[in-house]
């Protein structure tokens, strides 16, 4: 892909989407509806005020410095990311 992600950054930092630095994004399915169902939010606390309500817009893929870890949050629970603090520095 060559050039900024339409709507400016792909998530924190300077970054941006462009050839070269990590690829961190989503794809997402606008369109796509889905019934909140709290037996299967992957959080920890599955108490939810949109339980049994039809959401517009999905994600269908989640991907961090360029690998699809959507297979393994579903499968396994494994969340490589890091938890970003409001104000913290990026790194």
């Amino acid at each position: 892909m060559d050039g900024p992600a339409p709507g400016g950054s792909s998530g924190p930092g300077p970054q941006g989407l462009d050839r070269g630095n990590d690829a961190n994004f989503a794809v997402f399915a606008p369109d796509e509806t889905l019934v909140v169902d709290p037996n299967v939010l992957y959080h920890k606390n599955a108490v939810t005020p949109y339980a049994g309500r039809t959401l517009t817009g999905r994600v269908r893929s989640t991907w961090l410095r360029g690998t699809d870890i959507s297979a393994d949050v579903e499968t396994n629970g494994d969340r490589r990311g890091r938890l970003l603090r409001r104000g913290a520095a990026v790194s």
